[in-house]
């Protein structure tokens, strides 16, 4: 039997590639709901799909486009959001709910969704700032949120997320749920236009945006007690950030490198930040979190030192598979010299990364989840 399928995701490239696979190996089997970020119900990255429905950004206008979702054998919901979880509840009982989360969605804990994952400088400035413009509203706001995600979480039977060490994440956060892993894909090595390049600086790159869960201040810290010998520190800040915190990481960042401190507040073509990245023989993540996938895929293949948080599921997760990276600590202790790669060692990440995002592997991924969807609605 072909389940009758609903894609359920924000406008972005994320869901479109998703959807350009799915169509290709399943044409017309699946319907897509896609909220727009404008009244005007416009789409970044639309999808060649004559099943699509575009919704406006608003939660009510979301909402409503679920009207039909228990018509459907199987629903994926790309980034579990307040609208997603209600989806998720409203699905028929028999249908196949999948969960495939960004990792914002099911990290943390029921009150705050950065739980664990900020190191005590960055904690420190980002209480103050939740002091300093904190609503009333923002506690009922999580409160509902916390609600709609357990309940999200019971209903779900199957779960995916970038990498599969974060399967335990999940478990964790909700320990009330059954759903078993399965694997989608969002980017295969093809989609990374900068591959095949190879670092050509000397720069150091810390971060992917301005999330608070990046640590910048903590990094910066650990920076400033290695010289940096005429290295750039390039900070990316151009999304995911409110201006308090973005301020803050700014000041932070001048007074540490002066000069040397190049922070990206303005959003740059795909090329040109690849540009940058690549420009960049050291990136530094101090995300606890999975985060910034595609800047770390970018930054192996072109050979650069890859430096991330010692509590990362990331540095696990390819250190497991055999990637060469290096942790925070280890920057600490033997520097930058000591992470310039070698030919061999640049080879081996390369062939780490066609292991598992390579073009033939995303596609058997998603054929997997064809197959499981189709054979749980027979």
């Amino acid at each position: 039997m072909t389940a009758r399928v609903l894609q359920f995701a924000r406008d972005s490239l994320h869901s479109a590639r998703f959807a350009l696979w799915f169509e290709e190996l399943s044409p017309g089997q699946s319907d897509y709901i896609v909220s727009s970020t404008d009244a005007a119900r416009t789409l970044r990255y639309p999808i060649a799909s004559e099943h699509l429905t575009v919704v406006g950004p608003g939660l009510i206008q979301r909402i409503a486009g679920l009207r039909r979702i228990r018509a459907y054998d199987a629903v994926i919901f790309h980034n579990m959001t307040n609208a997603a979880a209600l989806g998720a509840v409203l699905a028929h009982p028999r249908a196949t709910v999948v969960w495939s989360g960004y990792g914002w969605d099911y990290y943390g804990d029921g009150k705050s969704i950065h739980a664990d994952l900020l190191d005590p400088m960055t904690a420190a400035i980002d209480a103050e700032r939740k002091v300093n413009s904190g609503p009333p509203l923002r506690k009922i706001k999580a409160a509902v949120t916390t609600r709609l995600r357990n309940a999200a979480a019971k209903r779900t039977d199957l779960f995916s997320a970038p990498i599969d060490t974060d399967y335990e994440v999940f478990q964790r956060r909700f320990p009330h749920s059954s759903a078993e892993y399965i694997q989608l894909n969002y980017a295969a090595l093809s989609d990374l236009q900068s591959l095949g390049g190879e670092v050509t600086g000397e720069d150091i790159i810390v971060g992917n945006s301005a999330d608070v869960t990046n640590n910048h201040l903590d990094v910066f810290a650990k920076l400033g007690s290695l010289p940096l010998d005429g290295r750039k520190v390039v900070v990316p800040l151009s999304y995911d950030g409110d201006p308090a915190y973005i301020s803050a990481v700014v000041s932070a960042g001048r007074n540490a490198f002066g000069g040397d401190f190049v922070p990206l507040v303005e959003r740059v073509p795909f090329d040109e930040y690849a540009a940058i990245v690549m420009n960049c023989r050291h990136a530094v993540m101090g995300q606890r979190r999975q985060k910034a996938l595609g800047n770390i895929i970018i930054s192996l293949w072109a050979g650069a030192d890859v430096i991330l948080h010692d509590d990362s599921p990331v540095y696990t997760f390819l250190a497991e598979h055999g990637a060469v990276v290096r942790r925070l600590s280890d920057l600490v202790s033997d520097g930058f010299a000591a992470g310039r790669l070698d030919d061999p060692q640049t080879v081996q990440n390369r062939l780490v990364l066609e292991a598992l995002w390579g073009d033939e592997v995303v596609k058997q991924n998603v054929a997997n989840v064809i197959r499981i969807l189709d054979a749980r609605a027979a």
